[in-house]
């Protein structure tokens, strides 16, 4: 009798911050590395997918829409130690500036 391994498919916590250039994705995948992690977008829809199986055979797979403020040429992402930082970067027009006063 053989048993069949099931892949368990997670979607990662991932948490989200802004500055002013750029929104900064950062989600821990843990047992993943480089040769196993895929990102990509396409209609305007980022797609991470990874798979470890340091702790049986996990998949990971994470969905995100991204604003049209997004410039998809200029999307990096780093892995470390299981961490995955992913920069999106705003179009130049989506960046907040301060406007400067002049006395009349």
């Amino acid at each position: 009798m053989t048993t069949k391994e099931t892949k368990m498919t997670v979607a990662p916590l991932m948490d989200l911050f802004e500055a002013d250039d750029a929104f900064l994705l950062r989600g821990d995948l843990p047992g993943v590395d480089e040769d196993n992690l895929q990102i990509s977008v396409e209609k305007r829809e980022l797609v991470i997918e990874g798979s470890s199986e340091v702790a049986g055979e996990v998949h990971y797979r994470r969905s995100f829409r991204i604003s049209e403020k997004i410039d998809v040429e200029r999307i990096s992402a780093e892995l470390d130690a299981g961490v995955l930082s992913v920069r999106l970067p705003k179009i130049i027009a989506a960046q907040k500036r301060r406007i400067e006063i002049k006395s009349a």
